[in-house]
């Protein structure tokens, strides 16, 4: 990593560095007690590595009181998540601590760790050298874009690569790609760009699965939810699943009485209930309409009937203001089917269909009996 106009005590510095790391390179091996006859040498040799990068990490943190565009934050109070990638601890340290006063930097030494790492923390981006053992950074490339949707953007670094790699790698999806000996503002500014790429394809993805009323996942992303949700059983244990199916109750009354804005703003009570109501683990969706459903991994249908209990109380609790001091109260219905026994559906459509079915027999058995909003709605 070239570093240019550097005062003399960091240019020592770096060379400190670079020549522990070289001598790293020994004990990595496990040749360097033995060689050299001194012991506990590994040890010295890492605890010098890690003070020499951190007094030099201090010294460019002081002399960067006043940073350029391109080494600023990518959102203000917000550093960027960067995972780095390379079997050399003594690189991937030494990146991290260059990126650390900008970007919140992770190391991964173990290339087969990375896609369980990813999974748990979502990284705005990834580092990884080119060249390494298993799994090499293109190999890796591809197994981040088949396995997440979107997948974080990637750099490609690598000490000898030719143009015929480098389109190879762009080809596949890489981010960008760059050359050893790396140039930390060069490489500070395109992971800034790899970030914002990132987390605009990411804001994107979530509005096309979100739906605009309610902030709740739309019909397609809630399916997506499901299917997953179904791979995860066959993959392993069967735990329990439940699925309801909502319904708002006299909503077209609402709409016909008051209009669609305050049908609209029933809609959005019904999904405020439903987001105080649902535990972590749930998944809410309006499907259209007054239309809504719930998946509870996890659930029995007593688990599921008391969430909907609570869904019901708290939408009572919240009547619908339609003006002149006139408060209109709500309720909803609501069809439950479970995977697990004594149910057996075999797949998620059975399960949807099954939930409506007795979605609209509780509505059958409202409609004997006139619910609030119907009674209390004129036309």
């Amino acid at each position: 990593m070239s570093i240019s106009e550097k005062p003399t005590a960091e240019q020592r510095l770096v060379a400190l560095w670079s020549a522990v790391r070289d001598a790293s390179s020994l004990f990595r091996r496990g040749e360097a007690d033995e060689l050299l006859g001194v012991p506990h040498l590994t040890s010295v040799l890492q605890a010098l590595a890690f003070d020499a990068r951190r007094l030099a990490r201090l010294i460019e943190a002081r002399q960067s009181s006043e940073p350029g565009e391109a080494e600023r934050p990518t959102e203000e109070g917000d550093r960027a998540r960067v995972l780095v990638v390379d079997d050399d601890p003594n690189a991937a340290g030494a990146l991290q601590d260059a990126l650390e006063p900008q970007f919140a930097a992770r190391v991964a030494t173990e290339p087969s760790e990375v896609l369980h790492l990813v999974k748990e923390t979502p990284f705005d981006a990834v580092v990884t050298d080119l060249q390494m053992p298993g799994i090499d950074g293109l190999g890796l490339l591809e197994l981040l874009q088949r396995e997440l949707n979107p997948s974080p953007p990637v750099v490609l670094i690598s000490g000898v690569i030719d143009e015929k790699q480098r389109l190879e790698a762009l080809e596949l999806g890489a981010f960008d790609v760059m050359s050893k000996p790396l140039d930390l503002p060069e490489l500070t500014a395109r992971l800034h760009r790899a970030v914002r790429y990132g987390r605009e394809l990411s804001r994107q993805r979530t509005l096309q699965g979100t739906d605009e009323l309610t902030g709740l996942l739309n019909r397609r992303a809630f399916k997506n939810a499901l299917a997953a949700a179904l791979r995860d059983r066959r993959a392993g244990p069967q735990p329990l699943l439940a699925v309801a199916m909502i319904d708002q109750d006299g909503l077209k009354r609402v709409n016909d009485a008051y209009g669609h804005a305050r049908g609209d703003e029933a809609i959005a009570l019904l999904a405020n209930a439903l987001r105080r109501a649902r535990r972590t683990s749930d998944q809410a969706a309006r499907l259209g309409g007054d239309e809504f459903a719930l998946m509870m991994p996890g659930t029995d249908r007593a688990g599921a009937e008391a969430v909907l209990a609570r869904v019901g109380r708290e939408l009572a609790a919240t009547a619908l203001d339609v003006g002149a001091g006139e408060k209109l109260p709500l309720s909803v219905s609501w069809g439950i089917a479970t995977m697990g026994q004594p149910d057996r559906f075999t797949d998620g459509a059975a399960l949807l269909e099954r939930a409506d079915e007795e979605l609209y027999e509780m509505k059958r058995r409202k409609r004997a009996v006139p619910t609030h909003v119907n009674s209390d709605v004129h036309h």
